[in-house]
């Protein structure tokens, strides 16, 4: 008896096959203000390719000093993005690192560097670079705003890269309110809330559910109370999304 004969081989043909799309997301981890440990994904049986989108985290804004009113620090910069198609064969696994948003800074200074986000395995390599903390600002000098982070193939792979965009520098009117990082070619981070008021942002979103790798607003000063500073805002975390479809028999 052959080996075939002692099996019911199933009726391919007859069956119907349903796709669903996946995404899996991966976050940097809380508190790592600008580090985050290494996470991994396993690509599933039957897998033969993805998508994956990759920020890096956002810098944070400067520090407002010197007690003038309307004094402004310089925006954070936003994050690097990437985006690309990765083929495979067989269960692979790659490691991933999702680089924090830069803290708040502390007193008078400047803005913290976002972290970097890598994706690493199977011949490629990607980063996407955290921008840069805006700079504080002074009496006599206002605040400039921290560089947007690169994006890069640095091994295999090819697909779509954005600088991050560059942190909007401090100005000197009242109520002048302080993007992060700009929207730059395509996805990358978008604006920070407004920092007006004596308060910088309470984070590095434009507004609830923008983008990832946003840079932190600049901090103000509304009023003065002796040598008075104004911290700016955290950058917003970078992350990673990857999309693969499955099929299944239904």
């Amino acid at each position: 008896m052959s080996c075939l004969s002692s099996f019911a081989l199933p009726n391919l043909c007859a069956q119907r096959l349903e796709s669903t799309l996946v995404t899996r997301t991966f976050m940097a981890a809380p508190g790592t203000a600008g580090t985050a440990g290494t996470q991994t994904f396993a690509v599933p049986n039957g897998v033969c390719a993805f998508v994956v989108e990759m920020w890096g985290g956002g810098g944070s804004g400067g520090t407002a000093t010197g007690g003038v009113v309307g004094q402004l620090a310089g925006g954070g910069g936003a994050g690097g993005y990437l985006r690309s198609t990765v083929r495979v064969e067989g269960c692979q696994v790659f490691n991933i690192v999702v680089g924090a948003g830069g803290s708040a800074p502390s007193g008078a200074s400047v803005g913290t560097d976002g972290g970097d986000t890598t994706f690493i395995g199977s011949g490629v390599n990607y980063i996407a670079r955290g921008g840069q903390g805006g700079q504080l600002s002074s009496a006599s000098q206002l605040g400039l705003g921290g560089e947007g982070g690169m994006a890069q193939f640095i091994a295999g792979g090819n697909g779509f890269v954005s600088k991050g965009g560059t942190g909007n520098a401090g100005a000197s009117f009242v109520n002048q309110p302080n993007g992060g990082g700009a929207t730059s070619g395509g996805a990358g981070g978008v604006g920070a809330l407004q920092a007006y008021q004596g308060y910088a942002a309470t984070n590095g979103y434009a507004e609830v559910g923008s983008l990832p790798g946003a840079g932190g607003g600049g901090g103000y000063i509304a009023e003065t109370v002796g040598n008075v500073s104004k911290p700016g805002a955290a950058g917003a975390d970078g992350m990673v999304l990857i999309q693969y479809s499955e099929t299944r028999a239904i």
